[in-house]
């Protein structure tokens, strides 16, 4: 498991340890979780094209 400093903590989760109110509190799990999303889509894309290259050069048509 990932130790964490506080300044990193601090940035990556800034806005929701600022957050006063319950409501600020969800908007800012739900802007992490987009951005989270979003990484895991590019990775995903990326796991794709590297399967769609590799059956490509193989000559395996998907």
């Amino acid at each position: 498991m990932k130790a964490w400093s506080s300044d990193q903590l601090e940035q990556e989760l800034g806005s929701l340890i600022k957050a006063e109110t319950m409501f600020e509190r969800c908007e800012a799990l739900l802007v992490e979780a987009e951005r989270s999303q979003s990484a895991i889509k590019v990775i995903f894309n990326a796991a794709l094209e590297a399967v769609e290259s590799y059956n490509n050069l193989k000559g395996i048509n998907g």
